[in-house]
């Protein structure tokens, strides 16, 4: 296992560790990152299955090569040792084929285990009485949607909090938004 895949495993067990001693109350940006990690963990097991499979395809097909060569010279002793070579290899090819599949079956399972911690994580949806509505146009942003729709710029920032739990990503910068975001505005 190399180097990075062994931080990125502690990263995540670490984060697991922290989120459940902290009862479960995890920030944005953390979500964020165990969405990213998530991410990168399928498109690594995605890359690691083509790769296993491209090698024990090829590794076949060289294994057949070589046995075909060697029905020919079943009654040559002088053969014997490349028969045995061809056997040892197709073995080989065997045992690496069933230890990928078996890391790919574990990196697949902590796969879902991070998703369905992901899952449990995830901010509760707040509860606001007094709201209206707003679906985001082109061109669209918090402070152009607080000017137009509250009446004051300034108000943007109340936007934002309100979407926090919707949209994370207002965290960080509040005036980017997407068309077709449903925004809750103050009534």
């Amino acid at each position: 296992m190399s180097t990075s895949k062994q931080t990125k495993e502690t990263d995540a067990e670490d984060i697991t560790e922290k989120t459940e001693s902290a009862g479960a109350t995890v920030a944005v940006p953390e979500i964020e990152e165990l969405k990213a990690q998530f991410n990168e963990l399928k498109e690594l097991i995605i890359d690691v299955r083509a790769v296993a499979l491209d090698d024990a395809r090829m590794l076949n097909d060289k294994v057949m090569v070589l046995e075909q060569a060697a029905v020919s010279t079943d009654s040559m002793p002088q053969f014997e040792k490349p028969k045995q070579l061809i056997a040892d290899s197709r073995q080989f090819t065997h045992e690496v084929h069933d230890a990928v599949v078996a890391r790919l079956a574990k990196a697949e399972a902590a796969t879902a285990a991070l998703a369905s911690h992901v899952a449990t994580i995830a901010p509760p949806a707040r509860n606001y009485p007094r709201t209206k509505e707003y679906t985001v146009k082109d061109g669209d942003t918090t402070t152009k949607i607080a000017k137009a729709e509250l009446g004051q710029a300034g108000r943007f920032t109340e936007i934002a909090t309100m979407n926090y739990d919707r949209y994370p990503s207002l965290k960080t910068n509040s005036n980017n938004v997407t068309p077709g975001w449903k925004l809750r505005l103050p009534a």
